[in-house]
């Protein structure tokens, strides 16, 4: 999986550089492209609580320790494997032509979330308070960061600077290119969109 994502970036030509922010052993990494940088990742940022913000100013801090540095810097995630060169092309220019210090990548929810609700111990429904007779298509739709990619100026970064604010852009993803692999189920329909992508 990484390794397509990889090569994905790399066939967009679209970025300067390629770091890989890890705790892998490295026999795992052996077979990934020698034009990766492997970052080693601390324990520390290494657990389900650490923040992507945290994770990208550890990169970027060990990037410009090495001599080298950028203006703006893209974390994409390992899990993004349905995105496409087009996609990158795409975003860069988005990001660039926006003035935004971030460009994040979003979909939509694909259903009202003011038709959502809560189901108590009983299983029984708690709806809330919304028209039940408006039709599903005359809702404003809501968006939700879509676990794919996000650009940021460097200063943004490091200055621990939220993505969800007023000085984000948004590049809508369909949902077809945007699943967030948590779970299982996540994985085998993310592999079955994945299948169907690569018969067309």
């Amino acid at each position: 999986m990484v390794q397509h994502v990889l090569e994905t970036l790399e066939e967009s030509q679209v970025f300067e550089g390629l770091y890989l922010s890890t705790d892998a052993p490295q026999e795992k990494l052996q077979t990934l492209s020698p034009s990766v940088s492997i970052l080693r990742r601390p324990d520390a940022l290494a657990d389900d609580f650490a923040t992507i913000t945290q994770v990208v100013k550890h990169v970027i801090e060990q990037v410009e320790a090495a001599g080298d540095g950028f203006d703006a810097y893209c974390l994409v995630y390992a899990t993004s494997v349905l995105l496409t060169v087009d996609v990158y092309r795409e975003a860069v220019v988005k990001f660039k032509t926006s003035e935004m210090d971030y460009l994040l990548s979003v979909t939509d929810y694909g259903h009202p979330v003011e038709r959502g609700f809560y189901l108590d111990e009983n299983l029984h429904l708690n709806a809330g308070d919304f028209d039940k007779n408006q039709r599903t298509q005359d809702f404003k739709p809501f968006y939700h960061d879509a676990g794919c990619f996000c650009f940021g100026a460097k200063q943004a970064w490091l200055g621990d600077q939220s993505i969800f604010g007023s000085t984000t852009a948004a590049m809508v993803l369909p949902r077809s290119s945007a699943v967030d692999i948590d779970f299982p189920e996540d994985w085998l329909f993310a592999e079955a969109l994945f299948q169907l992508q690569q018969k067309d």
